[in-house]
């Protein structure tokens, strides 16, 4: 896929790499500027996915960045996946350019690593750094992986999507609900 105009995509984690919540709500509080990789309009990058996530989780991110010390406040929004829609980057860069027309810097701080498929680590926010964990694999007789933290759940049920409008909530950081269960509608998976 391709950056469009207009816009720059910052990563939390490489490719190929979980995030983890810890390092989500530090990078959204501003506890860290630490991003993995930046892409610029017209440099390609594989395609990604927003996954649903409980709505704790979600308002979680939501508090951090009603936390952070962003300026101006009102520039600032949190996107995140509705009900059981999984969401592709290029679909989210899409909406956003259309409701947000100009230049657009576009952080993502979840997870990088294909569905369905083992990640090769896990990045944490420990007391400062940023730190990346190197997946060691434990193997069953069949050589499936087992008991492996870095393995993503299976996402069962889960309707993988282009067209985003109606499948993310995208709230400002001025939105006193941010930090709210109802705020991020989801569906227990």
């Amino acid at each position: 896929m391709t950056v469009p105009q207009y816009v720059t995509v910052h990563w939390a984690v490489g490719e190929a790499y979980n995030s983890s919540t810890g390092l989500s709500t530090a990078l959204l509080r501003g506890d860290t500027d630490q991003w993995a990789e930046t892409k610029a309009a017209g440099q390609s990058y594989k395609e990604h996915y927003l996954c649903p996530d409980a709505s704790y989780v979600m308002s979680a991110k939501g508090e951090a960045l009603r936390q952070g010390q962003w300026n101006p406040p009102q520039d600032h929004w949190l996107l995140q996946p509705k009900l059981a829609f999984a969401s592709s980057l290029t679909g989210i860069l899409a909406y956003l350019q259309a409701m947000m027309p100009g230049q657009l810097d576009v952080f993502w701080t979840c997870c990088r690593s294909p569905i369905n498929q083992q990640a090769q680590g896990k990045v944490e926010f420990v007391r400062g750094p940023v730190l990346q964990l190197n997946s060691i694999l434990q193997t069953d007789r069949l050589g499936n992986a087992a008991n492996d933290p870095f393995t993503d759940p299976k996402i069962r049920g889960v309707k993988t999507i282009n067209g985003v409008n109606g499948a993310v909530t995208l709230k400002n950081k001025m939105d006193g609900a941010l930090n709210q269960d109802r705020t991020w509608p989801c569906l227990l998976l």
